[in-house]
C-alpha cells in the first residue's frame, strides 16, 4: 500500500512539473499529489482484484505497473478538463 503512495506522490509531482514547473500555482500541487494517490491506490487495489490475488495490498509488477498507468490517466483527466463546464 505505501508502494502505492508514494507511486501516487511521484506522478503527482511529476504531473504539476510538466504543467507548472515555473514555481506558479503553488496551490494546485497538493490536489495534483492527491489525485495521483488515489489513482494509484485504485489502480494498484484493482489489479490485485482482477488477477485474484489473495492479498489485494500486495505489490507485485502487474499492479505497480497499474497503478502507475491509472495514476496518470486520472491525473490526465484532471489536466484535461474532463467533466468540467465551459
Amino acid at each position: 500500500m505505501l508502494a502505492y503512495i508514494v507511486v501516487g506522490i511521484i506522478m503527482g509531482w511529476l504531473a504539476w512539473q510538466l504543467k507548472h514547473g515555473n514555481g506558479k500555482e503553488m496551490a494546485k500541487l497538493p490536489a495534483l499529489i492527491l489525485f495521483g494517490i488515489v489513482g494509484a491506490v485504485v489502480g494498484g487495489v484493482g489489479m490485485n482484484l482482477l488477477i485474484f490475488n489473495e492479498n489485494i495490498f500486495a505489490v507485485e509488477a502487474w499492479s505497480f505497473a497499474a497503478a502507475a498507468i491509472v495514476s496518470l490517466v486520472v491525473l490526465g483527466a484532471l489536466q484535461a478538463g474532463v467533466g468540467r463546464k465551459r
